[in-house]
């Protein structure tokens, strides 16, 4: 699974397990609910500051919402590219 569908999907499973809404994870993150909705359909990428927000604020290792996506980081981005290339 590409990194953004496995963020989304570790995200909504702890989402379900707490009962939270998308407006309830835009509380935790200071923001609006269309931009969580963005990272939900996978429009925008989760940034790791959201990550660590979530994980901190749900009291969860960061690496739960992480798990499943050590095997292909750079999916959403395309092939790295080397810096200053």
């Amino acid at each position: 699974m590409r990194y953004t569908g496995q963020v989304r999907a570790n995200v909504l499973a702890e989402m379900g397990r707490r009962e939270l809404k998308q407006g309830d994870v835009a509380q935790i993150l200071n923001t609006s609910q269309r931009s969580v909705s963005k990272r939900m359909t996978g429009d925008t990428d989760w940034r790791i500051g959201d990550l660590l927000r979530l994980a901190q604020a749900w009291d969860i290792p960061i690496a739960t919402l992480l798990e499943g996506t050590e095997d292909d980081p750079f999916a959403p981005n395309g092939d790295p590219k080397p810096v200053g290339a």
